[in-house]
């Protein structure tokens, strides 16, 4: 049997952990104008990158204040969104797209947990090297089409800090997806957010990113992660 945190259901329980990993992104980038808080009915996180979709606020309860949400982020200049549960009814802004998390929750007892996933059409999942964070900015650029300086704004502070961790899927010698990780330990218990999940043109992309999930929800799991977050963050919050 799986059990969760009380008060959390299995939805709850991964948008709480998604959360989580989002107040991590906050807390890093307090030297950079970001930070992270917590209103009535929301938790919030900025960046300081001027971009909507870096900067968002995840609803917990239909009562948010608003009011306070909107001052913290105007004292930090900061374009904002929210991220609504679809069963919450919140009459503000512009709904901008459906976002879809999976989750995969770690068991306990003998015989559960995951396997390390046995690699499949040869593609091998690995964490960069210090010396390849400019190709992973490259990377990232090249798969999402982000602005390449916007892009390293958001990458370079996490790049050697403990919990942040940039991967790789390779083929026969050539890098074809890449992903990031971020852990977290906070209301949901210890945790893993995937994120950024891409591969790159001219490879079988469901085959890439399957690999890139599986084998990385397996380490975390078998570092202790007992709930992990699977989805892109790439686009702005709604």
């Amino acid at each position: 049997m799986t059990t969760y945190p009380p008060g959390h259901g299995l939805g709850e329980l991964v948008r709480t952990a998604h959360a989580d990993a989002w107040q991590a992104e906050g807390r890093l980038r307090e030297p950079y104008g970001g930070g992270a808080c917590a209103v009535r009915g929301a938790r919030a996180m900025a960046s300081g990158i001027r971009t909507p979709k870096w900067n968002n606020a995840d609803v917990t309860h239909e009562q948010v204040d608003l009011e306070a949400l909107s001052a913290w982020y105007a004292a930090r200049g900061m374009p904002w969104g929210l991220r609504v549960p679809l069963e919450i009814s919140l009459a503000v802004g512009e709904p901008l797209f459906v976002k879809r998390c999976m989750g995969l929750l770690a068991s306990s007892g003998a015989g559960s947990g995951l396997r390390m996933f046995d690699p499949a059409g040869g593609v091998q999942v690995r964490r960069i090297r210090a010396d390849e964070h400019d190709r992973f900015v490259a990377l990232e650029v090249a798969a999402f089409g982000d602005d390449p300086a916007t892009a390293r704004d958001w990458l370079a502070p996490q790049f050697g800090v403990a919990g942040f961790d940039h991967w790789v899927a390779e083929l026969a010698g050539a890098t074809v997806g890449i992903a990031t990780s971020v852990r977290s330990d906070e209301l949901a218990g210890p945790a893993l957010m995937v994120t950024g999940v891409a591969a790159l043109p001219g490879v079988d992309a469901r085959l890439v990113k399957a690999q890139l999930s599986a084998q990385i929800s397996a380490a975390a799991v078998h570092a202790g992660s007992g709930a992990t977050p699977l989805g892109s963050s790439k686009s702005p919050a709604s």
